[in-house]
């Protein structure tokens, strides 16, 4: 929901986002980054992020994971349809074949195949 364009597009979200400067310099690694942050009246805060959430460093957890595809899916499947895609992913955890996986997915949720790989 966070990239969608009434989000993106809001009146709050563009005033935030013209007072923000960003600059790179390719000093650092492909995930890595510094932030400073300048705040009320020349307070700085600093901070070094060594690697991106969900790189092989620093992976998600299953929470959320599953939080953020239930996010992401919720306006396209509607709250019913993005329930049963999550329960019927985490049931197939065990599972190393995508076709076993679709198949799982159009017979039990109703998905179309080209659909259901999107979440693997």
């Amino acid at each position: 929901m966070q990239y969608e364009d009434d989000v993106v597009l809001s009146d709050e979200t563009i005033t935030v986002r013209d007072r923000i400067g960003a600059a790179a310099d390719g000093s650092g690694a492909a995930d890595e980054t510094y932030v400073s942050l300048t705040v009320g009246v020349g307070t700085n805060i600093e901070k070094h992020i060594s690697y991106a959430l969900s790189s092989l460093e620093v992976p998600m957890t299953d929470a959320p994971l599953e939080r953020k595809f239930i996010d992401q899916c919720l306006p396209i499947w509607g709250s019913s349809g993005v329930q049963q895609a999550s329960k019927s992913r985490w049931e197939l955890e065990e599972s190393s074949d995508e076709a076993d996986c679709r198949e799982h997915m159009k017979h039990r949720c109703g998905f179309r195949p080209e659909c259901a790989v999107a979440i693997f």
